[in-house]
């Protein structure tokens, strides 16, 4: 148990980013009693053989670039099977949780950072009491670490590390009689405030007051949370401790609060400004898609977010051969670039709801393909899996306003699959197993290869044997 005084608490590769900067500002502000269960004791509680099974699921997730999450839940709770407090962490425990209550938060490296908020994407547990209860609790926590949602937010960041960097804080509850976040916005302070604790106004579920503060000036207790922020915004240890670089002092922060009559103003947590602030237009629900293929252009609400590399891939390659297959004759399902959040996708009640989108799009057929980004990338999923899928691979509801963008295609699930390639000499070469175009195009199968005779040898075209599932005239078309 590391205490805030102590030279660790320093260290956010051991306690995490929210713990490090409680430590920073202890000695400028008021905090509730904390400590912190560091990252080595979450290394010591998964052991040589979870560890080896975690990495072998983050390296399987990173050379597959995420191609099956449909099996990641099932993987990741194999892997944690078991999962306990060492006996240590829970003496430990034992000798400070007395018979009160206690918040138990995730403390990760990088967290709530100015690259990554991670927001809303590793649990916190509030009100636990007993040793049983808090040390249920940091055990969840930790699990958080490997929930399908928090390893994909990760490797989609490019953190293909499977070793655990979260310390778990445990820390006194305060009975609050007022609590809120505030927000510094050059010079003004916005607080925002409920009256008990503040769970419910973080998670959006209850409405506040606001105040605007300028100059200090405002009632009690709202000049001091005002007084508070404004003072740590220009807290040089802050500043040091949350970017491990260099001094980000002068920037916003938001920070969570408490007041009771008897103790007056504590500070729960403190972090940079990552959100869209009081007074900002407010976010809405978002869901808006076009073409792949065909769209020649982009609508002003389709953003091409983490897909810009991929799509300009994609068009670039297929665009113009969609255009020719439509010219020849081919059946070709166009697919979709959709641009949502969280919120987009959860709200039935809009006009463009998911439900009533989703049913437009009879052209997807039963099964698609789905394109979260560069490290997501070929799931194949049913059309009704697809809101639980991007749920879990994009932090949809964790933090739902966030825009993604994400490419839908059609899967075909045919009984072979095949590829073509223009040899120099203008022959066609194809390759086809019976596994189907996934195994092929994953190196899961071993095809054969036929090279096909020239389209103007008419002789040699009626001597050619079906290949695969293929006849002549299919073959023909190929060519």
């Amino acid at each position: 148990m590391i205490g805030l005084t102590e030279s660790q608490a320093a260290d956010p590769m051991v306690v995490g980013t929210k713990f490090a900067r409680l430590a920073s500002i202890h000695s400028h502000t008021e905090i509730p009693p904390a400590w912190c269960i560091g990252s080595h004791s979450f290394v010591q509680a998964l052991g040589t053989d979870r560890l080896a099974r975690l990495t072998a699921i983050m390296h399987d997730l990173t050379v597959t670039l995420g191609c099956d999450l449909a099996a990641l839940p099932t993987q990741l709770q194999a892997a944690l099977a078991g999962l306990s407090l060492p006996a240590d962490v829970l003496q430990g425990l034992a000798a400070l949780v007395a018979d009160e209550n206690f918040a138990v938060r995730s403390s990760t490296e990088g967290e709530d950072g100015h690259q990554h908020s991670y927001a809303g994407l590793y649990e916190s547990y509030l009100r636990r009491r007993g040793l049983a209860e808090v040390a249920d609790a940091v055990v969840a926590c930790w699990r958080s670490y490997y929930s399908p949602r928090a390893v994909l937010a990760r490797l989609r960041a490019g953190d293909v590390n499977a070793a655990p960097r979260m310390g778990v804080i445990v820390q006194h509850m305060v009975d609050a009689d007022l609590a809120g976040v505030a927000f510094t916005r050059d010079s003004q302070v916005w607080v925002s405030a409920t009256i008990g604790t503040g769970e419910q106004l973080v998670d959006g579920s209850t409405d506040a007051a606001t105040l605007v503060i300028r100059s200090g000036e405002a009632p009690p207790p709202y000049d001091r949370v005002a007084q508070a922020a404004t003072g740590l915004k220009s807290c040089t240890p802050f500043g040091a401790h949350t970017t491990g670089q260099a001094s980000r002092a002068a920037d916003d922060i938001d920070l969570e609060w408490a007041w009771t009559r008897a103790h007056g103003l504590r500070i729960l947590q403190v972090r940079p400004v990552t959100a869209a602030l009081p007074g900002s237009s407010s976010p809405q629900p978002h869901l808006a898609s076009a073409p792949l293929y065909t769209s020649g252009g982009l609508p002003e609400n389709v953003r091409l977010g983490a897909c810009a590399d991929l799509y300009g891939e994609m068009t670039a390659k297929r665009s113009a051969l969609f255009a020719l297959a439509t010219e020849h004759g081919f059946t070709v399902s166009d697919g979709l670039i959709i641009t949502l959040n969280g919120a987009g996708l959860a709200d039935h009640a809009l006009p463009r709801s998911w439900d009533r989108w989703l049913g437009q799009q009879p052209h997807l057929g039963q099964e698609v393909v789905i394109d979260a980004g560069a490290r997501i990338r070929q799931n194949i999923a049913r059309k009704t899996d697809i809101e639980s899928l991007l749920g879990n691979a994009l932090n949809l509801a964790g933090d739902p306003y966030a825009l993604h963008t994400v490419l839908i295609r059609r899967f075909v699930r045919g009984c072979a699959g095949a590829l073509t390639q223009q040899r120099t000499d203008g022959r066609i070469l194809l390759q086809q197993c019976p596994e189907g175009l996934v195994a092929l195009n994953r190196g899961l199968a071993v095809p054969t290869e036929h090279l096909l005779p020239e389209p103007s040898h008419s002789e040699h075209w009626q001597a050619q044997p079906p290949i695969g599932p293929w006849g002549r005239q299919t073959l023909q078309r190929m060519a």
